[in-house]
């Protein structure tokens, strides 16, 4: 990986490191309104089918964070019309008609540097979703539901935030998803 890349993506875990941390502090805020004893708001929900419908959104939010980031992803790549070509590998024995033929991306340090903003871009969407599902954590339990029932929407925000970890491999996979063809950085 080149020098120009890692710095890319050293940004992008950079960015990762922060928003991962961020639901520590919504957290925070959970612990002083339950230390300063605030009352329950009184909502006409009953906390039961509050936390079905905060699940619920949280379940189409989470979706959403995996499903979008990924797709708008693939659209950009496709939208660099990445120079492709095949390789003719080692014939089997004596006919050359019999050597397999890959397609790989013909410079994929280029490939993956084109991809960098687009996939950056992407990463923040889904990062951004993932941590909505915190913030209906937050707001669950700042109405006054109790803690235990807040959690499940923290622990779903971290798994996915963890799930999204910048890795060039990300990046080459969404290319070599994109364009059909391998996208093997060279070491």
């Amino acid at each position: 990986m080149s020098p120009s890349i890692a710095a890319l993506l050293k940004t992008a875990r950079i960015l990762w490191f922060a928003l991962f941390a961020s639901p520590a502090f919504f957290i925070a805020v959970l612990a002083l309104q339950a230390s300063r004893q605030v009352q329950r708001v009184d909502f006409e929900m009953s906390p039961q089918t509050q936390a079905v419908l905060y699940a619920a959104l949280s379940v189409a939010i989470a979706t959403t964070s995996v499903v979008l980031p990924h797709r708008q992803l693939l659209m950009s790549i496709r939208r660099l019309n990445l120079r492709v070509e095949d390789q003719v590998g080692e014939q089997v024995g004596s006919f050359r008609e019999s050597a397999p033929v890959r397609r790989v991306v013909a410079d994929p340090e280029a490939a993956v540097r084109a991809a960098m903003p687009s996939f950056q871009s992407t990463f923040i969407v889904g990062m951004a979703l993932a941590e909505a599902v915190a913030l209906f954590g937050l707001l669950f339990g700042y109405v006054g539901n109790p803690p235990l029932w807040c959690a499940p929407f923290f622990i779903v925000c971290w798994a996915l935030m963890a799930s999204k970890f910048p890795r060039v491999t990300q990046i080459t996979g969404a290319i070599e998803a994109a364009t059909g063809a391998e996208c093997r950085l060279g070491s």
